[in-house]
C-alpha cells in the first residue's frame, strides 16, 4: 500500500567481511553455516555444550569507544579437552533429573570431595576483547562461555571439508543425546546430495595427492576421505540411491535403542543384557560397519575403491587406527551410571545430591567404587552429610 512505512535498511551481515585461515578457502574450502550478530549482557552465560554441527566457529567483539581497541574483557571462554565431556555433562542424570547436570567451576563441591588434581581435565581459558583478536573455536570441544561486559559480538559458524572426520564424531555422539540437535543444512542436504559429494571426493583426492600441500594439509584430505568411506549414513556417494533427511536416520537408531531398553526393563535380571543390546542396536542401525548392506552394490563398490585409494596415498593403519578410536565416542560411564571411570584402574562414585555432582574416593576397580555408590546413596536417604569422609565411615561402621 502507498502509506506503508519504508522498510528498514537491512542489518549488516558484519561477520561476512571476517578473514579466516587459507586453508578454511582453497579447492577444498568450507561451507559457511551461520551468521550472526550477539548482543550481550554483563552476567549471561553459555553452560558447558558442543556446538551443534562439527563445526569452527570464528567470533570477534566491537569495539567500545570507551576504552582503547583490545583492552576491555568482554567474554570469557573456558575449554576442556575432548576427553572432557562426561565431566561436564552427566546426560544420564540430565534426563533422568530433567536438570542441567555437571561440573559447575563456581559451585562445586570440597576439595577433599573431589578427585585428585592428576585426575582432572586440564581447562584451557581464552579472553575475548572488544575490538581485540578475533577467536576460533575448534569442533567438538567442551566449552563455556561468560559475558563480563556488556558487548557486541559477530561470529560466522564453517563446517571444514577438510575436517569431516569432526563432523562423524558429533554424529555418532549426537545419538546418544535426548534430543537432537538443529543440523545445518550443510549436513542435511548437501552431505546427503551424491553430486556434491563426488564432486567433494574428487577435490579432496587432488589435495591429498598434491606435492605442492603441506603435509598436513594431506593428511586433513585423507581424514575427510576415510569418514566418506567409513559412513554410509553420513555420507552419499556416487552409486547410491537418494537419502532420507539425516535427522531421521538419527530418530531410528534412538528408536532402536529406546526399544531394546525397553525389552530389557522387562527382565529386571538382565542389566547387563540391557547395556549390549542397546549397544549392538546402534552399531546395526546407525552407520558403525554393519549399514553396509543397506547400500546399493555400485555404492559399495565406490566407498571400497575410496578406502583403497586413501591407503595406496598416505593413510597408514596408524591413522585409520588412530580415527576409529576417536570415532568409538567412550564413555566414562562403562560401568554404568554412578561409577565414573577416571583412567586405567581408577574409578569413583558419583551420587547427585540436589542435582549436583559429589564424587567418592578414588577406587581401583569399578566394583569398589559400587560398594562406595551404596554407602553414599544411603547417606542421602537418611539425611546425612555430603561428607565423603562421613560417608566412608558409615561404611566402616556397617
Amino acid at each position: 500500500p502507498r502509506d506503508a512505512p519504508p522498510a528498514p535498511p537491512p542489518i549488516p551481515a558484519m561477520s561476512k567481511h571476517l578473514v579466516w585461515p587459507s586453508f578454511f578457502d582453497g579447492a577444498v574450502g568450507s561451507e559457511v553455516c551461520d551468521n550472526a550478530t550477539r548482543l550481550s549482557k554483563r552476567g549471561a552465560a553459555t553452560w558447558w555444550h558442543l556446538d551443534d554441527s562439527g563445526e569452527f566457529v570464528m567470533q570477534t567483539a566491537l569495539n567500545n569507544k570507551q576504552h582503547p581497541a583490545g583492552t576491555q574483557p568482554v567474554k570469557v571462554f573456558v575449554y576442556g579437552p575432548r576427553a572432557s565431556y562426561d565431566w561436564t555433562s552427566h546426560d544420564h542424570q540430565t534426563e533422568e533429573s530433567e536438570k542441567i547436570v555437571g561440573l559447575h567451576l563456581f559451585d562445586q563441591v570440597k576439595e577433599e570431595e573431589f578427585p585428585p588434581s592428576h585426575h582432572l581435565p586440564v581447562w584451557t581459558v581464552a579472553v575475548l576483547r572488544a575490538g581485540g583478536r578475533p577467536l576460533i573455536s575448534p569442533p567438538n570441544i567442551p566449552h563455556l562461555v561468560i559475558t563480563i561486559n556488556d558487548c557486541v559480538m559477530v561470529e560466522q559458524r564453517r563446517v571444514s571439508n577438510l575436517f569431516l572426520d569432526e563432523v562423524s564424531y558429533l554424529l555418532r555422539r549426537v545419538q546418544h543425546w535426548q534430543a537432537t540437535p538443529i543440523l545445518y543444512k550443510y549436513l542435511r542436504h548437501n552431505l546427503q546430495d551424491l553430486k556434491h559429494v563426488g564432486a567433494l571426493v574428487d577435490r579432496l583426492k587432488a589435495r591429498a595427492a598434491s606435492k605442492d600441500c603441506s603435509g598436513l594439509e594431506r593428511k586433513r584430505a585423507l581424514c575427510s576421505l576415510l569418514s566418506i568411506a567409513r559412513f554410509p549414513a553420513y555420507f552419499a556417494v556416487p552409486g547410491g540411491e537418494p537419502r532420507e533427511p539425516i535427522e531421521d536416520m538419527i530418530q531410528a537408531a534412538k528408536d532402536a535403542v529406546e526399544e531394546d531398553e525397553r525389552l530389557g526393563d522387562a527382565d529386571k535380571g538382565a542389566e547387563e543384557r540391557q547395556r549390549r543390546a542397546a549397544e549392538e542396536a546402534q552399531k546395526a542401525k546407525f552407520g558403525d560397519g554393519s549399514a553396509q548392506e543397506e547400500q546399493t552394490p555400485a555404492e559399495e563398490a565406490y566407498r571400497t575403491e575410496l578406502m583403497e585409494w586413501a591407503m595406496e596415498h598416505g593413510a597408514t593403519p596408524g591413522l585409520l587406527n588412530d580415527l576409529e578410536t576417536y570415532w568409538e565416542v567412550t564413555s566414562a560411564w562403562q560401568h554404568g551410571p554412578g561409577i565414573f571411570t577416571l583412567g586405567p584402574r581408577a574409578h569413583c562414585a558419583v551420587s547427585y545430591p540436589n542435582s549436583r555432582p559429589l564424587y567418592g574416593p578414588v577406587r581401583t576397580t569399578p566394583e569398589e567404587a559400587a560398594e562406595d555408590l551404596k554407602a553414599m546413596q544411603v547417606a542421602s536417604e537418611d539425611g546425612g552429610g555430603w561428607s565423603v569422609k562421613q560417608m566412608l565411615a558409615k561404611q566402616k561402621q556397617a
